[in-house]
């Protein structure tokens, strides 16, 4: 967000966050796949605290790995594949 709202006041700390909903309960919603959990994070992120968003991602990235077979236990396989890019 903008240090400074159009009127060049700084908004305090917590500003932007939604006081009246818990992250538990809002990350319960996202899970279980309800759509207006989604577009509040999709269209407005900067209300929910950044620790949470930020653990939220690290979950997402979790899922996905599990989903896609990149576990640790696959990625320590010999069968693992190596790339390279060349830039």
């Amino acid at each position: 967000m903008l240090r400074e709202t159009a009127d060049g006041v700084i908004p305090p700390p917590g500003h932007w966050l939604i006081k009246d909903i818990k992250v538990s309960s809002f990350m319960v919603d996202l899970e279980k796949g309800r759509r207006a959990p989604q577009l509040l994070l999709q269209t407005m992120p900067h209300i929910i605290p950044h620790e949470d968003r930020v653990r939220l991602f690290r979950k997402h990235i979790t899922n996905e790995k599990t989903v896609l077979g990149l576990t640790e236990s696959a990625c320590a396989s010999p069968q693992s594949t190596l790339i390279t890019v060349h830039r």
